[in-house]
């Protein structure tokens, strides 16, 4: 599991196992995985930045992260009704 992907993880614990296995099966839920990572590490940055508009960064990364939560979690529901 890449550096990416652990932050979707550590998000859904509850949910771990499945994460993984659809994360070694499935590209495109690697992808949202890995994306989501991304937002979570931007979010760690822009929260710390004195950089002007370092606020609105980090609202538009968090609005990211939670859909791609919605996202993540319809996958796994799907997974499960299949």
């Amino acid at each position: 599991m890449s550096d990416m992907t652990y932050h979707i993880v550590e998000r859904f614990p509850e949910n771990a196992l499945q994460i993984r296995h659809l994360v070694l099966k499935n590209s495109n839920f690697r992808s949202m995985c890995e994306d989501y990572g991304k937002c979570a590490e931007a979010i760690q940055y822009w929260d710390q930045s004195k950089k002007p508009g370092a606020e609105a960064r980090v609202a538009e990364y968090r609005y990211l992260c939670r859909e791609l939560e919605k996202e993540v979690l319809q996958a796994l529901q799907h997974r499960q009704e299949s």
